[in-house]
């Protein structure tokens, strides 16, 4: 099969693109950022209306992410189509979702799009706790790129499941179900646990305090975080299983 792309393409659209020494990693976040508020504000227009609290748009922008987007590029940096570029591009398209998440969905802008709902409900315009998780996400982002490559790499893997871990928190909202709320809880709680240790173990192999330091921080900043979704995540399935009717597929959580 002939090639899409040579070597020397190849190379030129990285530099352009993801290469940090070369600033091409501003651009790609920047230009990532404004593609996911568009893609974000016409989902919105097309599909107006909310599911149990969230839109239409946040639940197709979720599961294109994590279930779509980051598998594919995280199995073609696997298979080597994608090299160096592989881990930048998950770093900068995380950080790029939850930027976009926060502009469109939890400020201001998310009025720009009220008008044309014919549910009549009210945008969100802050919250206070999604900002923050959003942005010790991508702080961490933004950290990892600079991070050299073998321990850049273990952060892109940390991302990879964490982001599979909080897969199911919107496959469960959609079909709240037993199994599902125990898989949210265990994949949520197994993926943290995983992320904490690659973190340790990339903040002992840095050999420079100030990074170092950094990441500790943004770490135990979004660790708290976790703590506290977990915690969210056990009360608000047993308050379901007990408004539930018997026999409905809620009311069988076990813990």
């Amino acid at each position: 099969m002939a090639r899409v792309l040579s070597d020397l393409e190849k190379d030129a659209l990285y530099h352009a693109m993801v290469d940090e020494d070369a600033a091409g990693d501003i651009a790609f976040f920047l230009n990532a950022t404004i593609a996911y508020c568009v893609v974000r504000l016409l989902t919105e227009l097309a599909l107006p209306g909310k599911i149990r609290g969230y839109t239409h748009q946040q639940y197709i922008l979720t599961l294109g992410h994590q279930a779509v987007l980051l598998p594919c590029l995280g199995l073609g940096w696997w298979l080597g189509n994608l090299q160096r570029e592989g881990s930048s591009c998950i770093y900068l398209l995380t950080g790029a979702y939850m930027v976009s998440d926060s502009i469109v969905n939890y400020s201001p802008v998310s009025g720009c799009v009220a008008a044309f709902r014919t549910t009549g409900e009210k945008p969100d315009y802050y919250s206070y706790a999604v900002h923050v998780h959003h942005f010790f996400t991508a702080a961490l982002c933004a950290l990892g790129t600079t991070l050299p490559p073998w321990l850049e790499d273990e952060g892109a893997v940390c991302i990879l499941i964490g982001e599979a871990g909080s897969l199911w928190i919107t496959i469960t909202l959609l079909y709240p179900t037993a199994l599902n709320f125990i898989l949210r809880f265990y994949t949520f709680l197994a993926s943290r646990t995983a992320g904490v240790l690659i973190a340790l173990h990339i903040a002992y192999r840095l050999e420079h305090p100030v990074p170092r330091a950094l990441l500790v921080a943004m770490g135990v900043g979004i660790a708290r975080d976790n703590w506290k979704t977990l915690g969210k995540m056990r009360t608000n399935a047993k308050a379901a299983k007990a408004v539930e009717p018997p026999g409905s597929p809620v009311g069988a959580w076990p813990l």
